[in-house]
This record gives C-alpha cells, structure tokens and sequence, in this order.
C-alpha cells in the first residue's frame, strides 16, 4: 500500500485558520441587487453579455449591472461596472465592499486593500467599512494589520461578534494563540448558534493541541449546519490524524460535496484517500485540487508525491517542477524534484535543478544529492567537490553524513 510522507495535517490546520474573505461574506443585500439587474436587463437597460456597454446611469445601477456581470460571469463587465459606480459616488457603500470581495476572489489583493483603504478614508465609523478593510488586509496577509482595524471598530462598537471572531483568527495566525482563543470564545458567547464562530473556535483549539474540545465545537457547528464545509474539512483532518480513515475520508467527502470550488477540501480528500489505500481515487481528487488552485505549491507538492509513488516520474517531475516555481522556498520539493530526476536518468536536468535549488537556499542535502548526481555520471572530481561543500555546512547531526 503506497502512502504519502507528508505533514498534511499540520499544513491544513494553519490554512484553514487563515482569514480570507470570499464574496460570500457580502451578504443578502447580494441577490437583491442582482434581481434587480436582471430586470433592467429585461427592460433594455442592460447590454447582453460581449457587446458594447454604455455608461450607467447612477451608482446604484452601476452596482447592480456589476452584480449581474459576476452572475453571468462576465468578469470584465463588473470590473467595468464596479469602477463605473465607484467613479459617480466614491462613497457608495455596497459597491465599494462587493468590488472589494471580488478582486479578492479574482486573486487581486493589491488591487482590493487599494480600493478598501480608500474607502475607509472616504466613509469613516461605520461598521461596514472596518470588515471589508479588515478583509482586504487579510487577504493581501497582513494579518497584524487586521488586529489593528478590528480593535479600531471594537474600541466603539464591542458589541461587534464578527469583529471578536475577525480579530481571534488573526492573533492566531501570528502566534497570539491565547488571545485569539479567548477573542472567538468571545464571538461564541455572543452569538452560540452561529456555525463559522463554532467551526473557527475549533480550529483555534486544534492549533493549541485541544482536541477534544475543538472536536466538540466542531460538532456543535455541524449541528447547526450539517452543511458547513470547513467543519467537516477540519473533522477529518481530526479524524485522519487519530487513525479513524473511513471517518476522515466521510468528512472530507462532504467537504467536497458541500464546497466543491474548494481546492483545500478535494487535497485533504486526496490525503484521505491514499491514507486508506485508495490511491485511484487520491489521484483524482489531488488532481482537482491543483485544478481548482494551479497557483498552490503544496497541492503541486502533495500530487507529485502521489505521482512518484504510483511510478509516474515524468509527470511527477512536472509537478515537482511547477511546486518550486510556486514556492521557491520549499526546499523538501526541490530534493523531491532532484530525486524524480535522478530516479529517470535525466542526469543533466537534475544537476541543473539542484545548482538552482542550493542557489537559492543553500540546503546542504541538494549538495549531497548533486554528489549523487556526478557520481553517477562518472564525474568523481565534482563528486567530491560537491561532498566536500556537504561536510562543511551540514550539521553533525545531519543523516547524509
């Protein structure tokens, strides 16, 4: 049975913490805009989708023509309308945090903290403009940033649950473990039946090695919403980790069923999967996964894992090859890079990814690995050379000694 050498588990738990808004934290008000859009549409105010569109009228119709282009998925058109409403009425509410969420989940987070901080100059003390301020900064990873805003809304509205709950995720994702535990109780107390309070207390808990209480808080999400995604997504990294896999592979299969847009869910799936022996169906669900999110060098990582095992190496290589592009930085997938390399005979190609792989990191095992490399290639000099430089920067503890 193939299984994958991997800390999943650990890299699931620090990204399911991570606070990253979606356009579903825009609300009701949503769908009301865009049944309106519709109906202009039908009138004739609205262009169909592709042919030329002329300006709105007002701000408010800007907005819901903007709306209604997401619905048909016409991003250009509500990147146009968004600016077109944002340019009559700088302060106009909804558009500013629609416009805001949808940069974000077109992966243009530069873009969304330019417009959010703008707005907050622009529309002072009101909730509204604190939350999508504090999404735009959490999502561009300025997790330090976020404290800072929600405790400005805080510091005048402490009857804000969602600004407690905001808050106690980003302590936690910058190691304030304790405060930000206490910051999410805090969110729970206030409002007990909301699920996305219970599910990030959970994974709060989890982080803090408390298992038991962070699987109760996830259970009572579940009973609220039996639908929650991240709840189930968390429950079988829980149940994986304690060797229930049939358990783990049930939660993540629901986590699937209930996001199927979530990339996290179809990996963790693919996890569960070859931790049961099923390596057919991990194959397909890691390969989802680099598919919903081409630009994740762990989901790359975790697939040509799978790949290597199954004795795919070329696409393996492939995989490895686009992890590193991703995330330079991983130095475990530059050695896997090497190793695939070395596996195939492709000699030359793995001496150059290894020479790029110790330029940028300066790992002493893609130096032993590189050895490896002109030792096989009847280069003993190099070989040595390469060993030499090994020995004088790897630690003494170091296995490849």
């Amino acid at each position: 049975m193939f299984r994958l050498l991997h800390t999943a588990s650990i890299l699931s738990l620090v990204a399911a913490l991570g606070l990253v808004a979606s356009s579903g934290a825009c609300g009701g008000p949503g769908a009301e805009g865009t049944t309106s859009a519709r109906n202009e549409r039908e009138r004739g105010d609205a262009p169909a989708k592709g042919k030329k569109r002329k300006p709105a009228r007002s701000a408010d119709a800007a907005y819901r023509l903007a709306l209604d282009a997401e619905v048909d998925g016409d991003r250009k058109a509500a990147n146009d309308y968004y600016r077109q409403a944002l340019k009559i009425d700088a302060t106009h509410l909804k558009a500013n945090q629609h416009y805001v969420h949808f940069l974000i989940d077109n992966r243009r987070e530069k873009k969304a903290l330019q417009i959010a901080k703008a707005f907050f100059d622009a529309v002072p003390h009101e909730a509204l403009v604190y939350h999508t301020l504090a999404d735009a900064e959490a999502a561009a990873g300025e997790h330090e940033q976020v404290i800072g805003t929600m405790s400005g809304l805080l510091a005048f509205s402490e009857s804000d649950a969602s600004a407690f709950e905001k808050r106690g995720r980003a302590r936690l994702t910058v190691g304030e473990q304790e405060d930000g535990i206490k910051d999410i109780r805090r969110a729970v107390e206030m409002e007990p039946d909301n699920p996305e309070f219970l599910v990030s207390l959970g994974a709060g808990l989890l982080r803090a090695g408390k298992g038991r209480e962070a699987r109760s808080s996830l259970i009572k999400a579940l009973e609220v919403d039996d639908h929650n995604a991240r709840a189930h997504l968390l429950l079988g990294i829980v149940a994986r980790s304690e060797g229930r896999t049939e358990e783990a592979v049930e939660h993540h299969k629901a986590a699937v069923e209930f996001d199927p847009s979530d990339a996290r869910s179809s990996y963790e799936l693919g996890i569960s999967f070859n931790v049961a022996g099923n390596n057919e169906d991990a194959e397909a669900s890691l390969a989802r996964a680099v598919d919903l999110d081409p630009e994740s060098g762990t989901y790359w990582y975790g697939y040509g894992d799978l790949l290597r095992l199954l004795g795919r190496k070329e696409e393996a290589a492939a995989a490895y090859r686009q992890s590193v592009r991703i995330e330079p930085e991983n130095a475990r997938a530059w050695e896997k890079l090497g190793e695939v390399l070395i596996d195939s005979d492709e000699l030359a190609d793995a001496a150059k990814q290894l020479k790029r792989g110790f330029k940028k990191l300066k790992a002493p095992r893609l130096l032993f690995l590189l050895a490896t490399v002109y030792a096989q290639a009847n280069k003993s000099e190099r070989a040595i050379e390469a060993l030499d430089e090994y020995l004088a920067i790897a630690d003494k503890g170091d296995g490849d000694r």
